[in-house]
């Protein structure tokens, strides 16, 4: 289950096992599209035993009704289990529609765990691997090439772009002519991201420079 996720446009969902807990770190709109996945991930975690399990709320950026009723649900089928369901509070939205619910004080809550972001691994969630980290490039490929076909072609001037990085929700930008974006794209294992962003063991930097760089991904790379 280690770094299993599962990515959608506005949403992300990741299982993170740390010691007798294990994590769902849940990233973007918890809504009606994406609270099915939550209760199907956890009650498919329950269904195998776990008797711990943690909902990481920090990076959700919108919860709907249907996402609340989503994470009460959580809690009645683990507690049916036999079970212990905790939750990691999320950003101030997060927490005052709980609160308009009433229903702030209605689950147990730890503290977020010592690991940190920056020293992610491809075993971590926030670095992908195998076939979603190749639906993560294809997605932010996709929306790459768009923002090249909508240049127009008089202006060959710096554009932005996202980073085509494996990270899990990094939406940062960087800045090249759609010439330059098409000189990478003409060899299909390249990536370009925000220098510092390659993933370790698996992008191999063929060109550096100071605002990106470009990577040779996986079986490129030999």
């Amino acid at each position: 289950m280690n770094g299993e996720t599962l990515l959608r446009d506005t949403f992300a969902l990741a299982v993170r096992p740390d010691r007798d807990r294990t994590f769902i770190v849940l990233s973007g709109e918890l809504d009606l599209t994406s609270a099915p996945a939550v209760e199907s991930e956890v009650d498919g975690l329950l269904e195998r035993g776990f008797d711990h399990i943690v909902l990481d709320l920090r990076d959700l950026t919108f919860i709907d009704s249907c996402g609340i009723r989503a994470l009460v649900r959580c809690r009645r089928e683990a507690l049916e289990h036999g079970a212990r369901l905790s939750i990691i509070r999320g950003p101030r939205p997060v927490e005052r529609a709980l609160e308009l619910c009433g229903l702030r004080d209605h689950f147990d809550v730890v503290v977020a765990p010592r690991f940190q972001r920056a020293q992610a691994s491809p075993q971590s969630p926030w670095f992908m691997a195998g076939p979603r980290l190749e639906r993560l490039q294809v997605l932010r490929r996709t929306v790459n090439e768009a923002l090249r076909a909508g240049c127009s072609p008089n202006g060959s001037g710096p554009r932005p772009f996202l980073c085509e990085c494996g990270a899990l929700g990094c939406n940062d930008l960087l800045e090249l002519t759609p010439e330059e974006y098409a000189d990478v794209r003409a060899h299909p294992g390249h990536f370009v991201i925000v220098p510092d962003h390659e993933i370790p063991g698996i992008d191999t930097v063929a060109d550096r420079r100071l605002s990106r760089a470009v990577v040779v991904r996986g079986d490129a790379a030999g």
